[in-house]
This record gives C-alpha cells, sequence and structure tokens, in this order.
C-alpha cells in the first residue's frame, strides 16, 4: 500500500488530469454507444425448441451441426434439424458425440451409456451398453 502526501497545487494538477481522463473515457463510450444503435442487428429466432422434463446439464453438436445430443438427470435427447429423434429414459451428468454423430456417450456417478444413433427403438428399448457398474 503505498502512501501518498500532495499539496495543494500537485492535488489540483492531479484533479484536472483525472476530470480529463474521466471526460475523454466518458465521450468514448458515447461514441462507441452510439455506433452500436447504429448497427442492424436482427433479433434471433430459435430454429426449434424442445421442453425437457428437468434442467439440461449438458449438450454436445455432431461437428457436421446434423445432431444434437443432450442430457439431464431424467434422460439422454438425440436431435437432428427437425427435432426430437429419440429419447433413453436415465439420468446422465455429461453427454458428448463421435464428430460424425453416429455414436453418443453419456455418464453419470458410476455409469457410462453407449448409443448407436440408428438404433431407434419401435416398441423396444435402445440397447446400451453399461460399463463400470
Amino acid at each position: 500500500m503505498y502512501i501518498c502526501l500532495l499539496g495543494r497545487k500537485e492535488a489540483i494538477i492531479l484533479g484536472r488530469w483525472l476530470l480529463l481522463l474521466l471526460t475523454a473515457l466518458v465521450s468514448c463510450l458515447d461514441v462507441v454507444y452510439a455506433q452500436l444503435e447504429r448497427l442492424d442487428i436482427p433479433e434471433l429466432e430459435p430454429l426449434w425448441s424442445y421442453k425437457t422434463n428437468g434442467m439440461v446439464n449438458s449438450v454436445y453438436i455432431s461437428s457436421d451441426d446434423r445432431y444434437v445430443v443432450a442430457g439431464n438427470l431424467n434422460n439422454v435427447y438425440l436431435f437432428n434439424r427437425d427435432g426430437l429423434l429419440w429419447n433413453y429414459d436415465t439420468g446422465v451428468r455429461y453427454v458428448s458425440m463421435s464428430s460424425d454423430g453416429r455414436y453418443m456417450v453419456a455418464g453419470s456417478g458410476k455409469s457410462v451409456y453407449f448409443f448407436d444413433r440408428n438404433e431407434i427403438f419401435c416398441g423396444a428399448m435402445i440397447q446400451a451398453l453399461m460399463f463400470f457398474r
């Protein structure tokens, strides 16, 4: 910690410099704000949305942007650009996906789940391999 003792004359000079600096800073912010007001920024609309049955813990997008896997403490979800492809009833904290979006992995606690995108259930569950149980 530094203590600086200034005389009256030095304090007045320092005060003037600080006032000039503050004035310059405020005028710069005014210019930036005026420029931002002129920008025509469109409002973004989501391509789609999906209401899950709990707070989403983890989301991963495939590198080709065609698939999204999401997980919460109740389900694992797989989406494409049209919406939900399937969901699997298990709680997870983390999800990830292969670069082509073919394989998904999800984990929570001592369980790891491995999914294949193409194994959509038709009256039966998606096969999941469980490790570390």
